[in-house]
């Protein structure tokens, strides 16, 4: 069927109307184009279709610059986008799940979200995680699919990461592989990953990259979590620097899902006692080592979800939060909730995740001051929101 393309669902599929009014989700479409589609899923309520042949072309498309995405390539879904507008799409999308899942009115969304600075849409990436094919060497999972598309080079990784990553061979057993350097150190780890517990050779817990991030150094084991790349990392602690804003001096800071420390080691050098709340231990581990600086520094090993603070009196706390895709769900709202903040800066690495927090949080009696849309992963849909919450009292 032909069919005009309105918007952009989260997750970067275009969105047009069947004659029966039915929502047509259609990967690699952009808003305004008239498309052909072939149905390749049909519900009550909403079709599949993949794109066939674009009949009237947005402005805002380009033809994808990397042959592998040609190939089938799934790791770049937004390289038909031009890197100018990518941003701009990404907070249309942002907008539109505050309005139907946070029930935000549309004025009142796009009044509070706005878009952070640009970042590099090449060579930035730091980590990289490739697949294993049948013959052992890494490639890249095609779009939705298990087949793994054989890799030369990629553009988006820094050089170094692209020269060491794709010629390498592994053992059998080995599903995918996660490769990390450091833009200022050098070092490099890399991480086995296996289907099933057992298969593969262990990966030497004491390799750790030394990264610098906001003039603060910290060290990341291979098994912990760390952002894709130093440049983003860097944007990132500014605007969350930036969301805190004076709220700092004699005060605490709660870093909920504070991985190794990113933010608690550098935002946190303003606050005068910093606790970090995290459940895995190699991060944990990597914590303790980067807030050792920190005259009042605690990182406690726990499920945020079951954690709660133990009230010592003195000024209200700031709570960062930055959660897995998930998002804070009811359970991480009650914690943060129960922390009794006097601002949230909320860190989403997934739209819809974000919206439904978002809700949550205006529940319980918080109001969103803003949202930043940083593009932290240029040429797929995916975007990062920075958003910030006082108690309703005080707006």
């Amino acid at each position: 069927m032909e069919i005009r393309i309105d918007s952009v669902a989260v997750g970067g599929d275009g969105i047009g109307r069947a004659d029966d009014r039915r929502v047509v989700l259609v990967p690699g479409a952009l808003p305004g184009e008239l498309v052909r589609v072939q149905i390749t899923e049909e519900r009550r309520s909403m079709l599949r279709g993949a794109l066939v042949e674009v009949l009237e072309p947005s402005d805002d498309r380009q033809q994808p610059w990397c042959p592998h995405v040609l190939e089938g390539c799934g790791g770049c879904g937004w390289q038909h986008v031009r890197p100018d507008r990518q941003g701009a799409l990404k907070r249309l999308v942002v907008i539109d799940a505050l309005r139907r899942t946070a029930k935000l009115d549309q004025s009142v969304a796009e009044s509070v979200v706005r878009l952070g600075p640009a970042l590099p849409d090449r060579g930035y990436r730091t980590t990289a995680r490739g697949a294993v094919g049948l013959d052992g060497h890494i490639g890249m999972r095609a779009y939705h699919s298990d087949v793994v598309v054989p890799i030369t080079t990629c553009g988006v990784l820094d050089p170094s990461l692209d020269a060491a990553i794709w010629s390498s061979t592994v053992p059998p057993g080995v599903d995918e592989v996660e490769v990390r350097i450091g833009t200022s150190s050098r070092d490099r780890s890399v991480r086995l990953i296996g289907s099933r517990p057992g298969d593969v050779p262990r990966t030497d817990p004491s390799a750790v990259v030394r990264e610098t991030i906001a003039g603060v150094p910290f060290q990341i084991s291979s098994g912990s979590f760390f952002q894709t790349s130093a440049v983003g990392a860097e944007a990132l602690v500014k605007i969350v620097d930036d969301a805190v804003g004076p709220a700092a001096g004699e005060q605490r800071l709660i870093d909920l899902y504070g991985g190794v420390g990113l933010f608690a080691a550098t935002v946190g050098r303003r606050f005068d006692a910093v606790t970090v709340v995290e459940l895995a231990k190699s991060s944990c581990r990597d914590a303790r080592a980067n807030l050792a600086r920190h005259p009042k520094a605690q990182v406690v090993e726990s499920d945020v979800a079951r954690w709660r603070p133990v009230r010592v009196g003195g000024p209200a706390p700031v709570v960062i939060a930055d959660p897995a895709r998930r998002g804070l769900d009811r359970a991480g709202v009650a914690t943060v909730v129960a922390c009794r903040p006097n601002r949230v800066v909320l860190v989403s690495c997934d739209v819809g995740a974000f919206a439904r927090d978002v809700r949550l949080l205006l529940d319980a009696n918080y109001s969103l001051v803003d949202a930043t849309c940083l593009d932290l992963f240029p040429n797929t849909p995916l975007v990062e929101v920075i958003s910030t919450f006082e108690p309703a009292e005080r707006r």
